[in-house]
């Protein structure tokens, strides 16, 4: 299934939409345990995301989530130069990207064991990670409102660069149009069919409605 759960949400009142308080663990145990069973095997996290780290290594230890694949972000302060590298993840990463820039090549960079790569928000920046040959993943937003982004991803794509899109509803602000979830998950899968989309979910309804709408695209 081409769905990454993203966990802003898990532990942060997060979204354009979202005028909520943070998520209880019990939500957001529910929200990571649907995902998985739906067939989600690709959660985007950060140590900036405050409790989601946790609260999502939590659930996935609970159903025994042994094909989970994490990728999480280094904080936008953070250099790979400096003398101390921080604690990402409390497991392995699948992969490790910067956060808001376009990073230096890291030390013994060896992408069969970690992907390394970048989430971005300008084409510009998208521009330069592609010219980098140690990024290995590339996330970037792309929805019907910001087709901008669709050049550099054809070129990380054409580069055997994987490419992950988020914002693809723009945290909530495409329903203010009258677009349907349906139709920003559609437009997006249409354009982009290799792409994985980044999802964020309040509740494990929420989840199956999405990973319904995605299993649509195999029949």
């Amino acid at each position: 299934m081409k769905l990454c759960l993203g966990t802003a949400q898990l532990g942060n009142a997060y979204g354009y939409a979202n005028s909520e308080p943070a998520l209880e663990y019990s939500v957001c145990r529910d929200i990571v345990h649907t995902a998985y069973l739906n067939g989600i095997r690709f959660f985007d996290t950060a140590p900036a995301y405050g409790p989601a780290v946790k609260y999502l290594g939590q659930a996935l230890k609970e159903i025994e989530a042994t094909e989970a694949k994490i990728i999480t972000k280094i904080d936008p302060n953070y250099r790979p130069d400096d003398e101390e590298d921080p604690v990402l993840c409390t497991q392995e990463p699948y992969a490790i990207l910067s956060h808001g820039y376009v990073p230096k090549k890291p030390r013994d960079h060896q992408p069969h064991l970690i992907k390394f790569g970048a989430s971005l928000d300008l084409p510009i920046q998208a521009w330069t990670a592609i010219e980098c040959d140690w990024i290995d993943v590339l996330q970037v937003p792309y929805n019907m409102q910001q087709t901008d982004m669709l050049r550099p991803i054809q070129a990380a794509q054409e580069k055997g660069i994987e490419v992950m899109v988020r914002s693809i509803m723009m945290q909530g602000k495409l329903f203010d149009f009258g677009c349907t979830v349906k139709e920003c998950m559609d437009f997006v899968h249409t354009t982009l069919p290799d792409c994985m989309q980044v999802i964020g979910a309040e509740t494990a309804d929420q989840v199956n409605e999405l990973c319904e709408i995605a299993r649509q695209w195999d029949e």
